[in-house]
C-alpha cells in the first residue's frame, strides 16, 4: 500500500501520476502558458533528446522519473529507490510526488465537479 498525503494510492492512481508526469514535462507540445507554468518544475524534471532520447529524468541525473513509479508500483519503498539511485536527492523525489499528488487531486476534484 502506498500513501501519499494520507491518501491510499492504487495502481490506477500511480498510472495517472505517471501519465501526468509525462504530460507536464512535454515541453515540445502544449501552449506557451503551459510551458511557462512548467518552468519552475523544470528544476525537478528535465527532458532533453540528448539524455535517454528525451525521456523525462530527474534534473541533474540520467534516472527516468518513470523508474520511481515503477518502484512504487512494485511495492518498493522510496528509501530503496533512493539507495539504488543515489544521484536522485530525496527532496527531488518527494517534490515530484507532491507535485503530482496535487495534480491528481486537482484532476479528481475537477472530474467530481463535472
Amino acid at each position: 500500500m502506498i500513501l501519499l498525503g494520507g491518501k491510499k494510492l492504487s495502481l490506477q492512481d500511480l498510472r495517472i501520476l505517471l501519465s501526468l508526469a509525462v504530460e507536464m514535462f512535454n515541453f515540445h507540445s502544449g501552449s506557451k502558458q503551459q510551458r511557462s507554468s512548467m518552468a519552475a518544475q523544470s528544476k525537478l524534471i528535465t527532458s532533453n533528446r540528448e539524455i535517454l532520447g528525451g525521456i523525462p529524468v530527474f534534473a541533474g541525473t540520467r534516472v527516468p522519473v518513470k523508474t520511481l513509479f515503477d518502484y512504487l508500483e512494485h511495492g518498493h519503498t522510496l528509501k530503496l529507490f533512493l539507495d539504488d539511485f543515489p544521484t536522485v536527492k530525496q527532496e527531488q523525489a518527494l517534490a515530484v510526488l507532491e507535485l503530482l499528488k496535487e495534480k491528481l487531486l486537482d484532476q479528481t476534484a475537477y472530474e467530481s465537479a463535472a
